[in-house]
């Protein structure tokens, strides 16, 4: 077997796809990998161009270019979207070598191709989140910025554009263009990058020297997009400075297999290490922000064993063994532990290389933990969602757009419908008659189309038994795998909707009972006014008789009765004025339920001191102290608030008698929203235990003939106070006075 045959055996089978290709671009070997990653067997792809194959959609302008480039002896990276035979797609990354005879003929070409489709489609769910292709433009520490291809006027730029130039953005964006900040040191080279920007659609680490607001030149590697923006063609711009890193390659050109410009610019975490006892002899910036350790303590001082880099130690000695087997690794998945001891999750790419006559691994790392845990989050929230989901109490479906067929239904619409999942996913709602009125249906069709959205909508459905039930529900348009679905949720109101209507029967019939009951209360009043009547006119008539006819025994024949008689005969005079003032105070204690309240704020205080001052009783010549504090106002009736304080302040005075002094305290405040007052007193107090009497009509607690009165008073108080949305209540113990007290509303 010849060291041909064993390269080719060695192509065949490489995992990854390996494409070779004569001069004129027709397909010379064609490996497993290409086989598995487009579609294509050996024999089929074998003399046929390659712009036939997987390539056949890229535009014959492209491949002129790539064709030229490499007859020049240029390799090419080409990146993008290709298509298998079955017609899907697959995004790859492509290294293109040119074969070059000794003569300089270009013999052909060999193709290094990978799938990084998976890679791509997470490029592409990342960038559909505007919020984070800003946070990461705005803070990317290169220089951004995006301007019209028209008129080069900038239309946004980052920090690293302001850091790098000296110019604010709100110096620059939408106000000058890049030629008047002359940020160009070459002028002519964004000409040829606008040429080739419109001629390929983007351009890659283009070399070119801007200049600073202070003049100061800096080198750039400059990469740059072609994208739309509100129908116009602008240029997404990164100029990476590279100012000091071409220095470095300056000073070190004779190191050139050591540091390499593609070493120290990757991103990612890159080490050389020596095979035959893992010394670290140089490691990239990627190196030192992953692990926490500088290059400085590492190359040329550390090993990779010292490092102790590996979580878990079982990875390392399968790394070992892959390369030892294989030569090389790609993105092995790995854990590595920081210097601060925190493990980063990292996909190993590494291969062997020869460096001054020794063999080195050259390796590096990508650190997958943010994408992984997004990816694991995602997860976790898909995970809920479902749940949530099959266990959601309401009938919930997920149908798509296109034909309305199921792609999931949940245990409720089981429940509700009598349908069972499997015997209507793939179905429409219409296959199951689920739509009592295909005209619902139409409509919410109509409203969804155009509001992407309808909410609490009442529809009939009919189950699968061909009971109809009345729901209420909502639906929502959602994109899911790129395709539009409705998601539906409804609730059971049928027995809802039952109850209502048996509500508003009960309504009804109560309306119409109270309207009965209103009239019999009617009636019940103009009876009582007709009783208030009587006992004003036809009552008085006998009392005033009595009264009458005793004046005139009492003139004729007083000096001829003993003094029995004469105080048998004031017991009947007595009896008939307490009975007058009785019907006087009956008929205001009816009265005050009738009467139309007419509210105005009063000063409570100035009140009281007014009440007082009609009192004969202040005035009678006996030892009274009377202490009136200052009153909240209230909105309430005047005259029904002056009976309020009359008779509280009489009965204060009247049961002290005996006293001396009598004293008679007013006081009060505003409580939690509410005017409170109070009048205590000094007098004979009563038994608590007969409190829930004092204001009931007729109640007396006291049987003293020296304390006058007939029982209404405070009746009349409580009616009052109840009346103005306030509670009246009573403190006190025998021989120790007593306290009353009434809240209102405060003004």
């Amino acid at each position: 077997m010849t060291i041909n045959d064993h390269l080719r055996a060695a192509l065949e089978a490489s995992e990854e796809g390996i494409i070779v290709t004569d001069g004129e671009g027709r397909v010379m070997l064609w490996n497993r990998g290409a086989e598995r990653m487009f579609g294509w067997s050996s024999d089929e792809a074998l003399g046929q161009p390659a712009g036939a194959l997987h390539m056949r959609r890229v535009a014959p302008e492209y491949l002129a270019g790539y064709l030229s480039d490499l007859r020049a002896g240029r390799s090419i990276r080409v990146s993008g979207l290709r298509y298998r035979k079955d017609g899907s797609e697959v995004y790859v990354d492509s290294q293109v070598t040119p074969m070059i005879d000794a003569a300089g003929c270009y013999l052909g070409a060999l193709g290094t191709v990978r799938d990084v489709t998976s890679f791509i489609k997470s490029e592409k769910a990342l960038r559909l989140s505007e919020e984070r292709f800003a946070k990461a433009f705005q803070t990317n520490p290169d220089c951004n910025l995006i301007s019209r291809i028209s008129d080069g006027l900038i239309v946004e730029a980052n920090e690293g554009f302001e850091r790098l130039l000296g110019f604010t953005r709100g110096e620059v964006v939408g106000k000058r263009t890049a030629a008047e900040l002359n940020m160009w040191a070459n002028p002519t080279d964004r000409k040829t990058l606008v040429r080739r920007l419109l001629e390929r659609g983007s351009v890659r680490d283009m070399p070119a020297e801007f200049l600073t607001r202070q003049g100061e030149r800096r080198s750039m590697l400059v990469s740059a997009n072609l994208i739309e923006l509100a129908g116009e063609p602008h240029l997404l711009g990164t100029a990476r400075d590279i100012t000091e890193l071409k220095r470095a390659e300056t000073s070190l050109l004779h190191s050139e297999e050591k540091f390499s410009k593609a070493f120290h610019s990757n991103p990612d975490f890159t080490m050389i290490s020596r095979l035959r006892d893992g010394l670290i002899v140089e490691v990239n910036e990627g190196f030192e922000k992953l692990l926490g350790v500088k290059a400085a303590e590492s190359v040329g001082h550390l090993t990779v064993a010292n490092l102790n880099m590996w979580a878990d130690p079982a990875q390392r000695d399968a790394f070992v063994r892959l390369l030892a087997e294989q030569g090389g690794v790609r993105d092995l998945p790995s854990v590595f532990l920081t210097r601060a001891g925190e493990p980063r999750d990292v996909l190993i790419t590494a291969s062997t290389i020869d460096l001054a006559g020794e063999p080195h691994i050259i390796g590096t790392a990508r650190d997958i933990t943010e994408l992984k845990r997004s990816q694991e989050a995602l997860l976790r929230s898909e995970e809920r969602f479902a749940a949530y989901f099959r266990n959601n109490p309401d009938y919930s479906t997920v149908s798509r757009l296109s034909d309305g067929k199921f792609v999931d239904v949940n245990q409720a619409f089981e429940t509700l419908t009598g349908w069972r999942r499997e015997e209507v996913i793939g179905r429409t709602a219409m296959d199951i008659a689920l739509y009592a009125d295909p005209r619902e249906r139409e409509w919410l069709v109509r409203e969804l189309n155009e509001h992407g959205v309808v909410r609490d909508f009442v529809f009939h459905f009919r189950l699968r038994s061909g009971e109809i039930r009345l729901v209420q529900g909502a639906v929502v348009k959602i994109d899911l795998d790129g395709e539009p679905h409705i998601v539906g949720v409804a609730r059971d109101i049928t027995e809802q909707r039952q109850a209502e209507e048996a509500i508003r029967n009960l309504n009804v019939e109560l309306e119409r009972r109270v309207g009965a009951r209103t009239a019999e209360l009617e009636g019940a009043l103009r009876e009582l006014e007709s009783f208030s009547y009587s006992v004003s006119h036809d009552l008085r008539s006998p009392l005033r008789a009595i009264s009458g006819y005793a004046k005139i025994i009492e003139e004729d024949y007083g000096a001829k009765m003993d003094a029995e008689g004469n105080r048998l005969l004031n017991r009947i005079v007595g009896g008939a004025i307490r009975m007058s003032e009785l019907i006087d105070d009956l008929l205001d204690f009816s009265r005050i339920g009738r009467t139309e309240l007419r509210k105005v704020p009063i000063e409570m205080a100035e009140q009281v001191r007014e009440v007082l001052a009609e009192m004969p009783e202040v005035g009678g010549g006996r030892n009274l102290r009377l202490d009136v504090d200052a009153l909240p106002t209230v909105v309430a009736d005047r005259g029904l608030m002056r009976q309020v304080w009359f008779n509280l302040l009489s009965n204060a005075i009247k049961y002290s008698q005996g006293r001396d002094p009598v004293t008679v305290k007013v006081g009060g405040g505003l409580e939690k929203g509410d005017a409170h007052f109070f009048v205590r007193d000094n007098g004979a107090g009563f038994d608590m235990q007969y409190a829930g009497k004092l204001f009931q009509v007729f109640q007396r607690l006291h049987r003293d003939p020296a304390f006058e009165g007939t029982g209404v008073g405070l009746a009349i108080v409580a009616r009052i106070v109840q009346r103005h949305g306030g509670r009246v209540w009573a403190e006190a113990e025998p021989d120790k006075g007593a306290t009353f007290h009434f809240t209102l509303p405060a003004a």
